[in-house]
């Protein structure tokens, strides 16, 4: 890990891209390439406008090309849009800096594509090391924490090419305005303002939130930012009406910080891109997982204290009221404004000089030797190879001491076959491979008793919206009956909101039952137990007995819950 501290050459001359596409973080960005052009170097902010194509991860050989020429960047002094392709071969920049882990497998091949050899840097906001930015051939990274780069030189990158700094942000949050003036002019002194950040948020969780919201036991001034989006500001009316929350919205202002710095807390998805905007006004954030990496992003701020965290949207009345006492408001605020960053963007500036002066180095691979026979060369990149690399090179020990069974015919095959130019295989390993790890049984009915714990809870969600789905399909027939088009096109989108919300937990269903009979495995060694004819006829058993008990299981607890909602309601 590098810790930015001292500026690099202001003198050094070279070409830095900085290419984004997220048009809400681009005025952070902008920040940094006026920084860059300061030091003398000739930066420019990329802006990836459109997309076509299916997704990164399908850039593989020809599939990079076509993504890649299907990428449209917007340019200084070209009017139009430009293929990615050829603005690089024009521009020829010596750094190319990914703001988004998107493009990172796809830029990989970039070099042999193009013949421009640029070295990519990483800038990453996010605090945890995500797995997609390994998926190519990234030389180094600039993250925000001393924390995320331990995450990141675990994940294999090298400690001297992992840089903290950042993250970065807006010059106007940098300076945003003084909290209680502000408060003033825009008429919230007096009142608890929870300000929500609702162009990020998924439909079906907002109406969720804003149901939630008239839970609140503490009299509060709910007040939604949609950006300028239509579809939810309509969500925003529509649910604020069906549940009778009296609250405000608005839409794309310029001068966000000002809203922010009044709030007393801003309601967010945990990967709202202007949430570094919102650390650093020194506002509490209570961030919602809307997604898996929105979950990941808002349990490792929670962890650095820096956030709270939503686990579950249909506690979040409950967690609001929770979260918004006075004094833990406050003492979040003084640790927010005492772990604030004001130099954050020069930092972040003073790690893109490091690689732009380093690029000669970072280009070559971390290790000169050739690898053995048979074995891909590595890549270069910021990566130490590891695993089966060392493993064939017992492997090519024990063969070269140990004499194959028909040497001649081992050494003439391998002789043919590098005078075609094919690629040499090496002999088989003369050892046997090591068996695959297991637990003890105590160990495996420990996570197995979790596993079903896990799984029985997505059974129950899974039919909380299948009910609900049920309902609003008898909500869309009836629609349809009474040629009501305006509800019939409510009600198939809330409709298709649940059905949404139910694919997840039918994949997060999938993955644990097969993490279970993963644990079974590795609790038997691996492989099913030979030499028990009547073993595969008692597991089967054991199945059918406890799915009946699960599906009786299941029926007294609806039935219990529903005898609660009938006695809470007073039915």
């Amino acid at each position: 890990m590098t810790e930015v501290i001292d500026e690099a050459s202001s003198g050094e001359s070279g070409r830095i891209w900085i290419l984004s596409d997220q048009r809400s973080r681009e005025g952070a960005y902008e920040a940094v390439v006026q920084g860059l052009k300061g030091r003398g170097v000739d930066a420019e902010l990329v802006s990836i406008t459109e997309v076509l194509g299916t997704a990164a991860r399908e850039a593989l050989a020809g599939g990079a090309e076509r993504l890649l020429r299907g990428i449209r960047v917007a340019t200084r002094g070209h009017a139009g849009d430009e293929d990615f392709i050829g603005a690089l071969r024009r521009a020829r920049p010596d750094v190319l800096v990914l703001t988004s882990p998107r493009f990172v497998r796809a830029l990989s091949v970039i070099e042999s594509l193009t013949g421009v050899g640029a070295v990519q840097v990483g800038l990453v906001h996010e605090h945890v090391a995500s797995t997609a930015w390994f998926a190519g051939s990234v030389h180094g990274f600039v993250v925000p924490d001393a924390k995320t780069a331990e995450a990141f030189e675990g994940e294999g990158a090298r400690a001297d090419r992992v840089q903290v700094a950042g993250p970065v942000v807006r010059p106007q949050s940098l300076n945003a305005p003084e909290r209680d003036a502000t408060r003033a002019e825009l008429g919230l002194s007096e009142s608890l303002v929870v300000l929500v950040r609702a162009e990020h948020i998924d439909h079906a969780t907002l109406e969720k939130l804003v149901f939630q919201c008239t839970l609140m036991d503490r009299q509060a001034r709910v007040i939604f930012h949609h950006g300028g989006d239509g579809a939810v500001a309509a969500t925003l009316r529509r649910a604020a009406d069906q549940y009778g929350l009296p609250a405000s919205m608005f839409g794309q202002v310029a001068d966000l910080e000002r809203y922010v710095v009044a709030a007393d807390l801003v309601l967010a998805a945990g990967d709202d891109p202007y949430l570094a905007d919102v650390m650093v006004c020194g506002t509490p954030a209570l961030l919602l997982g809307t997604s898996e990496a929105a979950d990941v992003e808002a349990e490792a701020l929670q962890q650095r204290g820096l956030a709270g965290r939503v686990r579950d949207v249909l506690r979040l009345g409950s967690e609001l009221d929770r979260f918004t006492e006075p004094q833990r408001l406050k003492d979040l605020r003084e640790q927010l404004l005492e772990a604030r960053d004001g130099e954050a963007n020069t930092r972040v500036v003073d790690a893109l000089m490091a690689a732009l002066s380093s690029r000669e180095v970072w280009r070559k691979p971390a290790s000169p030797e050739v690898p053995p026979a048979g074995e891909q060369a590595p890549a270069a990149g910021p990566f130490e190879s590891i695993g089966r690399s060392a493993g064939a090179d017992a492997g090519s020990t024990t063969s070269a001491e140990t004499p194959s069974a028909s040497p001649g015919a081992t050494g003439s095959a391998g002789s043919e076959a590098g005078e075609k130019g094919a690629l040499v295989v090496p002999p088989p390993r003369s050892r046997p491979e090591a068996p695959r790890a297991t637990i003890s049984a105590a160990e495996a009915r420990e996570q197995l008793a979790q596993l079903i714990l896990s799984e029985r809870e997505c059974e129950r969600r899974l039919e909380e919206l299948e009910k609900h789905q049920e309902r609003w399909r008898g909500r869309l027939e009836l629609a349809r009956e009474w040629n009501e088009k305006d509800l019939e096109d409510e009600a198939r989108a809330i409709l298709r909101g649940y059905q949404d919300e139910a694919g997840p937990l039918v994949q997060e269903l999938a993955d644990i039952r097969r993490q279970k009979e993963k644990l079974k495995s590795a609790a038997r060694g691996g492989a099913p137990q030979a030499g028990d004819e009547g073993g595969a006829a008692t597991s089967e058993r054991s199945s059918q007995i406890e799915e009946r008990f699960q599906r009786m299981e299941v029926d007294r607890d609806l039935k219990g819950l529903k005898d609660r909602i009938k006695r809470e309601l007073g039915e």
